[in-house]
């Protein structure tokens, strides 16, 4: 080192830091590394409205309910339903205790029937279904017999506490007989198709048309 000559500063000079990048810079680069989709060559459906269809008239309940009775009223008159019931109304007095008898012989008959085939009772039924049959036949005959026999306790008891004359009564159970008997057999036919309904309504409609067109009041 030479005299006189002082000490030699090195400057060194520090290269700046890189920024780091940014995200949108990082998110270009990744979507530019990335493969373009392929497009796919099946042609796309194109969308299209719906239009929707226009609502027509429909019945209501009501209508449905009137044309379904309607109906089998219509083919209860026709086959000449409507003209064998349309006897017992006018001979009401005549005919309320063979009708009170056959009502209260099909209920006994029906209880015998299901009775007799309990597992309470079966075992005590002599002849097996012979004997369930005799049973049947023989609560049928005893509910016949109480019909007829009830009828005027029964006129007297209505005309005591309600008012009714017997040939009112009579004409009560022959009405209440009547469309008893035929809603059992609706209600027994509920669960079924359209047809089997309706065809079981045609009893029932016919018993409530005739009751309803009665108005001249039963004959003794």
């Amino acid at each position: 080192m030479p005299d006189g000559s002082g000490p030699v500063l090195a400057e060194v000079q520090k290269s700046p830091e890189p920024e780091p990048p940014e995200q949108d810079e990082i998110a270009g680069e990744e979507a530019a590394e990335r493969p373009q989709d392929v497009e796919d060559p099946r042609p796309q459906p194109t969308p299209q409205t719906r239009t929707q269809p226009a609502k027509g008239w429909s019945p209501s309940r009501f209508w449905r309910v009137v044309t379904f009775n309607g109906t089998a009223a219509l083919v209860g008159s026709a086959v000449g339903l409507s003209a064998y019931l349309s006897q017992f109304p006018p001979a009401a007095v005549t005919a309320a205790g063979g009708l009170l008898g056959a009502g209260i012989a099909f209920g006994g008959a029906f209880a015998a029937w299901k009775a007799a085939g309990s597992e309470m009772l079966s075992p005590f039924v002599p002849f097996g279904a012979w004997g369930r049959i005799g049973a049947v036949f023989v609560a049928a005959e005893v509910g016949r017999r109480l019909g007829q026999e009830l009828l005027p306790y029964t006129s007297d008891a209505v005309a005591r506490y309600v008012g009714l004359s017997q040939a009112d009564t009579s004409l009560l159970v022959v009405g209440f007989t009547m469309c008893g008997a035929s809603g059992w057999l609706v209600w027994r036919t509920r669960g079924g198709g359209l047809v089997k309904r309706w065809l079981a309504r045609i009893p029932l409609a016919t018993s409530l048309l005739v009751c309803a067109l009665y108005s001249n009041g039963p004959v003794i």
